[in-house]
């Protein structure tokens, strides 16, 4: 504890090295951050290393601090210095790092050093060489290889590693932390990389989560998560030192430290936490909430919209089927009337124009002119025989795809609103409506929280008036020598809380794909049982009328070989010839509607092959279409990120409540005890 009276705080370091090291400051300019103000006295470029440092002075606490500047992608000499840190070369920079640092230090006499990514290296590397100087970085780069001692702790070093920050979770992933020296904090700032940030850049978010903080206009420090008007819109606050959780009497920071020194309970240190608890708790725990409101809002807005998920899906799918088929036949094959049933009409009509022409063609074969009857085979063609092979199966075709239609309704009606429900109370909308449930018990929750910390920032008060008050007492009665009352009246408190399980989201925010894998898994059973079997079936169907047209249509043309015998008369030559255009051009006129329906036929078994063969291809690409009718993409990421951003802060209240209901434990006094019981209430929500 001694070593932090009277410094800077690590809050105030981590926002020196992640924020305003960028800011091309000048000497004199004054630096506002938290409750404390500092002013810039020196500044180090150095154009050989590329060293950019900065000196500056607390003003309050009287205290000088190095703070180096990260990574500059436009200054060749960081670059190369970012990539000699991987190996076991001089790097230049960090012998001017910790060069700048003896100099202020001589001068000044520097108490902490301080830097982000680059700049956290030349932090650390002072910190390893002058280990009474404290270095605080966020998110550093490794030291040079075997620059550090791996059997040192380095107690006077502090690294702050951002949960979301692509670059340091990397080097942890390949274990290179080894060669990040002193302790390594894990904290909460920024948030996930990806969508859903309205006018914020992938770029952005990366970049923010590494620094710590996001560089706008305004100066704020925030995710803009969706635009202004939309449901949910609000911001995220991402700065780094708002993360780092510190005890309400100290500001050291909770990190492994907290039993290293014990607070005395006295007025003072309860009127201390009496306010900590309405400025520091109470307004987190209200951005939380405010969080958690946000994401309540996108949920409602979702559940208004489940009628417009559903027809997005619908016409999704209907799109995707007939894109599949790549044939105009198939539109509105998931309707009533598909162009391909008025194709299988059309073929009809075209099989009964080829057997009237048949007819005719064997009433002419049958009644040849007189003079030609005795030189004449005659042949009788099974008209209706001959063409029935072709009827039947083009009827079988037509119930089938009357079948595979009603089927594509059913699924279109039927089972895709159905991919929505489910649930531990088979809601109709299972993943909107178990949120807005959870929702429910959180509202619920928070009301009672807020209720029992009111409660126990007064009971905080009162019992730090008591204890003033017994003081006064005990003082009086020491002086009078009179002590025939008791010390410490013993409060009693009335504040029986009971905070509401939620039995929803029991696995968090993975509910959404859970319920898209049981609703990809229904979607592709249903559609193998019932679809791909009938796409199959009518595939063979066409095969077999394909072969039935090839049938008709030689046994057409054999039945006019051979009419004539070898030995017509000259004289009926001419006749002979005539009768037989005739019959040839009947002929021809018969085939020709069969030819005309067998390549329309070939079409149709194409695109029906197409379609069975890329069918599980289909669902495949049909999934995310799924997924967003479950809850939309960037509606449930915003969502997501509002939970992450409220969980976090109750991740860090529940760190401080430990630490408070440390520091209360060592009091052996009921009504400390008494009083101890709330925190270890409200760290339980």
């Amino acid at each position: 504890m001694a070593s932090y009276v009277n410094l800077s705080s690590d809050k105030d370091l981590v926002e020196l090295g992640g924020y305003h090291a960028y800011s091309e400051l000048e000497v004199g300019d004054l630096i506002n951050i938290n409750e404390d103000e500092y002013r810039v006295v020196h500044s180090k470029k150095d154009n050989d290393s590329g060293l950019d440092a900065y000196t500056v002075y607390n003003i309050k606490t009287e205290k000088f601090t190095v703070i180096y500047v990260g990574t500059n992608a436009d200054q060749t000499e960081d670059l190369v210095t970012d990539f000699d840190l991987l190996t076991d070369r001089e790097v230049p920079q960090v012998e001017a790092a910790i060069d700048y640092y003896e100099q202020m230090d001589e001068k000044y006499k520097v108490s902490s050093v301080a830097g982000n990514s680059l700049g956290g290296a030349l932090a650390n590397a002072v910190g390893v060489t002058h280990t009474d100087v404290r270095s605080v970085t966020l998110n550093p780069a490794l030291l040079p290889k075997g620059m550090m001692d791996t059997d040192e702790d380095y107690h006077n070093v502090t690294n702050y590693f951002s949960k979301y920050d692509v670059l340091t979770g990397t080097l942890t992933a390949l274990g290179y932390d080894e060669r990040i020296p002193g302790k390594q904090i894990d904290i909460h700032n920024g948030t996930m990389n990806g969508i859903g940030f309205g006018q914020e850049t992938m770029a952005t978010v990366i970049g923010s989560n590494h620094t710590g903080y996001v560089r706008r206009d305004d100066g704020g420090q925030y995710y803009q998560v969706r635009e202004a008007g939309q449901p949910g819109a609000g911001k995220i606050r991402i700065d780094a030192d708002e993360h780092i959780v510190t005890s309400i009497w100290t500001d050291v920071p909770l990190y492994g430290m907290r039993k290293a020194f014990r607070i005395d309970i006295n007025p003072d240190t309860l009127d201390q936490l009496a306010t900590g608890l309405g400025q520091r708790v109470i307004e987190r725990l209200e951005l939380a909430d405010r969080y958690l409101l946000h994401a309540k809002e996108i949920v409602d807005d979702e559940h208004q919209k489940k009628p417009q998920r559903i027809t997005t899906m619908q016409e999704t799918w209907t799109n995707a089927v007939e894109k599949a088929a790549d044939s105009w036949l198939f539109q509105g094959i998931t309707g009533y009337a598909s162009n391909l049933q008025n194709e299988i009409d059309e073929w009809i009509s075209y099989v009964n124009r080829a057997e009237e022409r048949c007819q005719s063609l064997n009433h002419l074969l049958n009644a040849p002119p007189v003079e030609l009857a005795e030189f004449i085979f005659r042949k009788n063609i099974d008209v209706e025989s001959i063409f029935r092979q072709v009827r039947q199966p083009l009827e079988d075709l037509q119930e089938e795809v009357d079948q595979l239609a009603k089927q594509f309704r059913l699924l279109l009606r039927d089972t895709l609103p159905s991919l929505l429900y489910g649930g531990i109370h088979s809601w109709e909308d299972a993943v909107v409506e178990e949120l807005a449930a959870h929702y429910q018990v959180i509202a619920r929750n928070q009301k009672q929280l807020f209720r029992q910390l009111e409660t126990l920032k007064q009971q905080v008060a009162l019992t730090g008036d008591t204890f003033y008050e017994k003081d006064l007492q005990l003082a009086d009665g020491i002086r009078h020598q009179h002590l025939d009352f008791p010390l410490l009246d013993i409060l009693r408190y009335d504040s029986h809380y009971t905070m509401e399980t939620s039995p929803y989201v029991e696995e968090q925010l993975k509910i959404r794909e859970k319920q898209l894998d049981q609703a990809y898994t229904r979607m592709t059973n249903i559609s193998y049982a019932f679809i791909q079997p009938l796409l199959r079936s009518l595939v063979g169907i066409i095969y077999v009328i394909e072969h039935a047209i090839e049938t008709t249509s030689a046994t057409i043309k054999q039945s006019t070989s051979a009419l004539f015998t070898s030995n017509i008369p000259g004289r009926l030559v001419g006749m002979f010839s005539n009768y037989d255009e005739m019959i040839r051009e009947r002929v021809q006129q018969t085939l020709s509607p069969l030819d005309t329906l067998g390549d329309r036929v070939e079409g149709v078994r194409i695109a029906l092959n197409r379609l069975s063969n890329h069918f599980p291809e289909l669902l495949r690409e049909f999934r995310p279409y799924i997924e967003n009718a479950i809850f939309e993409g960037h509606s449930f990421h915003d969502a997501y990120l509002y939970n992450r951003a409220a969980m976090a802060i109750l991740e860090e209240m529940d760190v401080l409540f430990d630490d408070i209901t440390y520091q209360l434990s060592g009091e052996q006094a009921e009504t400390i005890e008494a009083l101890m019981v709330q925190p270890q209430k409200s760290k339980s929500i």
